[in-house]
């Protein structure tokens, strides 16, 4: 996508919280948006690992470990972190769904299914999900929930904040590409 439709684009409207979690220092993020888009589009958008540190930029790798059939699959992805020290490493189980009206992505972490690398802090409480919802023939909604325990010495005061800035600006990116992506 050329630069300046990012630039030129307006924000689109996303909804954003924090949301306390039960035994945790570290909060949820619910957020739920629309988009001008079909939801096979979003869905191809939204899962296309090719793409996803153009909206994700603190990913610096991500790559399919394992498929376990066309609807579940093992992720191994590394997060530049903010906090010294070392990169973080998520081992992910994914699961999609797909029904008449909408799709989902659910995803768990699975420390256990890859070998550990002492090069990475190893992520091993993380969920996710993505609600694809499709409200009209031009209208899709998107319901996204996020939690991970990031690990290791992390000021959860500051993680917070940061989650939520960091959020709010790839979830913005996301919804402009989703937009100008056609569909196929």
């Amino acid at each position: 996508m050329p630069q300046s439709s990012l630039q030129d684009a307006k924000i689109p409207t996303t909804k954003i919280t924090l949301v306390d979690v039960k035994e945790s220092d570290f909060h949820q993020i619910s957020a739920i948006f629309q988009v001008k888009s079909d939801k096979t589009t979003a869905f191809k958008v939204i899962s296309n690992l090719s793409k996803t540190k153009e909206w994700l930029p603190e990913v610096a790798s991500i790559q399919t470990v394992e498929v376990y059939d066309f609807n579940n699959f093992l992720l191994r992805t590394v997060l530049d972190s903010p906090w010294p020290f070392k990169q973080r490493e998520t081992i992910t189980c994914v699961s999609t769904t797909f029904d008449e009206k909408t799709t989902r992505i659910d995803i768990k972490s699975c420390p256990q299914r890859y070998p550990a690398n002492e090069s990475y802090v190893r992520v091993e409480q993380l969920k996710s999900s993505w609600r694809i919802r499709q409200l009209a023939n031009d209208t899709v909604e998107i319901d996204y929930q996020v939690w991970l325990d990031p690990k290791g010495y992390v000021p959860a005061y500051f993680f917070n904040q940061q989650l939520l800035t960091r959020t709010k600006n790839s979830l913005n990116k996301l919804q402009i590409i989703i937009n100008d992506t056609s569909p196929k």
